[in-house]
């Protein structure tokens, strides 16, 4: 695993690996290709755009510490842990991300895409002067 500083070097590091998967796919053996296949363009422009989209969190540099959470679930009773149990540790966060989050954002996308691409028709099918017969 890579962790990356920034946008542009998330780019770079991820166009390289795909020209070298696609140099391994297409000859055998490793060597970089100069230009993407539209299949490999595609799958960039994929990864780069999840990328900005998590930007703000992805290339935000600080740690995150889950002391007071802790601490506030230890003043609980064990009644009231039994109830309001949390524990960061027990999320499969890779599940989380890549079978939920993920397809939950994509959902949203094509719902939003597809609603945009309506209003755009159902504004020109009934334009000022069009005569609805």
């Amino acid at each position: 695993m890579k962790f990356h500083n920034s946008l542009e070097d998330y780019t770079s590091s991820v166009s390289n690996r795909i020209a070298k998967q696609e140099g391994e796919m297409s000859s055998g053996r490793i060597e970089f290709l100069t230009m993407l296949s539209m299949k490999g363009k595609r799958k960039l422009k994929y990864l780069v755009s999840l990328a900005r989209t998590y930007q703000p969190y992805t290339f935000f540099q600080a740690r995150f510490d889950n002391t007071n959470t802790r601490s506030l679930i230890q003043k609980l009773s064990m009644e009231e842990r039994r109830m309001f149990g949390f524990n960061g540790r027990d999320i499969d966060w890779e599940h989380y991300i890549v079978n939920v989050h993920l397809p939950g954002l994509k959902r949203e996308l094509f719902r939003r895409r597809s609603s945009y691409k309506n209003s755009i028709k159902t504004d020109q099918d009934f334009s000022p002067g069009c005569v609805i017969t």
